[in-house]
């Protein structure tokens, strides 16, 4: 009789747990879907441009990788500064949905895309921003132990935070696929026992966007404080790299240059300058200057690299040092990057959405939980402050009117220059304060006491 409500019990909440997988699913696709083929950013419209070159010169693409370059028929010079995983995900989309990217030169430059490749690459997007969701109730539920309530809560503040529904599916941008790959990562490497497993998956993870590096050095920092200078450790470093390297093999093989082109598109779209427009622009100290808009005053925006070292450094430092909680360690890393970055994008703000949805439920992180709301909130404003209806008809020739009225509905409207700076101001200092509660976190966790 025992067995048989113990398996009873079991069957329920296995039950439970399948309800609520699908209402997380639901819930996520239900306040995207409307958007995937009714807006687009102009990245999903230069995106179309990398696949067909991608398509045409195969595993040479970074040869290629340039506006000029015979053949290519990009509709801006953006150049493609990302490893191969992208390509390998838009380049069967654009075999499925081949409509030809339409430039009109009347009044200004018009460039028009079809809803077809709008639907079909942003839908990929969403998918992977409902894997981000159930891995953070995967991780918050069997790794941090909260609840299933809490658990599901977790999902929800990130699946419905306004800024990683623009980011995935009005705006449309990937960071949630090198994300997904994160966390998967880390809940292997952490709490499966899977270990160079699970640091192989965070190495993929940098294929897709070097935005990730931080965290990815924090788990070595883990796996050194595990093995030492042994081979252990030495495996451990492997396993990034294999990560981080195998997708780039077939390009290597083809065009041995491809991983220093690469390198060279990245350092030169990465130069320190203004950033205009102001909007975009999610540095607080680098919106001011740009404000400001004095060349004496750049050093400013060019010396971004000495908080961002001196910060991670003693990050990793005082997790090597201290030990403490490694999913906090690798947040405040990337908090120290977003804070720290000279060119900071809305895109690059969804892992911390994520970190922050887990640090809100969590028993501990206490101190970290007043300014990660607030950094949660100041998120989540700016897709509602911005006309998002922009993304509704710039790049669609014929636009939905519905979906325009939607989400002028939903914006304040505000355009002026001025909110966003300090919008990216309040938005830094709230960063750094993060940073520096973490690193309290650690002296007070080490002392055996909780604030």
């Amino acid at each position: 009789m025992v067995k048989l409500a113990r398996g009873s019990v079991e069957a329920t909440g296995r039950l439970g747990s399948v309800v609520i997988v699908l209402l997380l699913i639901v819930a996520g696709v239900a306040v995207r879907a409307p958007f995937l083929s009714t807006t687009c950013g102009s990245d999903v419209v230069q995106f179309a441009g990398f696949a067909d070159t991608f398509l045409h010169r195969g595993f040479s693409f970074y040869e290629y990788n340039y506006w000029e370059a015979p053949g290519n028929n990009w509709p801006y010079p953006w150049r493609y500064i990302y490893g191969p995983v992208l390509l390998f995900t838009l380049a069967p989309l654009r075999l499925l949905v081949s409509d030809p990217v339409k430039v009109v030169r009347d009044t200004g430059l018009n460039i028009y895309v079809s809803p077809s490749w709008c639907a079909a690459v942003k839908s990929v997007f969403t998918a992977f921003d409902i894997l981000v969701g159930l891995l953070i109730f995967l991780i918050a539920w069997k790794a941090m132990r909260v609840g299933r309530v809490r658990s599901t809560l977790a999902s929800l503040l990130y699946l419905l935070n306004p800024m990683t529904i623009y980011i995935s599916a009005i705006y449309g941008m990937f960071d949630n696929i090198a994300l997904s790959l994160l966390l998967l990562g880390a809940y292997l490497y952490m709490y499966k026992g899977r270990e160079l497993t699970g640091l192989f998956i965070t190495g993929l993870s940098l294929s897709v966007k070097q935005t990730i590096l931080p965290p990815v050095l924090v788990f070595l920092v883990d796996a050194f404080r595990r093995h030492g200078a042994s081979r252990g450790f030495l495996n451990s470093i492997l396993a990034v790299a294999a990560g981080a390297l195998v997708p780039f093999t077939p390009f290597i093989v083809a065009s041995p240059p491809s991983l220093a082109l690469l390198v060279q598109a990245f350092a030169e779209t990465s130069r320190p300058g203004f950033t205009e427009p102001l909007v975009y622009s999610f540095n607080g100290v680098s919106s001011l200057i740009t404000f400001i808009r004095r060349e004496s005053n750049l050093w400013v925006i060019e010396s971004w690299w000495i908080p961002f070292t001196v910060l991670t450094v003693l990050t990793l430092l005082t997790y090597y040092r201290r030990g403490g909680d490694l999913l906090a360690a690798a947040f405040t890393s990337y908090a120290v990057f977003t804070a720290s970055y000279w060119r900071v994008n809305h895109q690059y703000l969804v892992p911390l959405v994520a970190a922050i949805s887990l640090i809100l439920v969590s028993g501990k992180w206490r101190v970290l939980k007043p300014v990660s709301l607030f950094i949660y909130i100041w998120i989540g404003l700016w897709p509602v402050a911005f006309p998002t209806s922009w993304w509704s008809h710039v790049h669609l020739e014929n636009p939905d009117v519905n979906t325009w009225r939607l989400l002028d509905s939903l914006s304040l409207m505000i355009f002026d220059p001025a909110f966003y700076v300090a919008y990216s101001l309040a938005l830094t200092l709230g960063l750094y304060i993060m940073v520096t509660a973490s690193l309290v976190y650690w002296r007070v966790d080490e002392a055996g006491s909780r604030t």
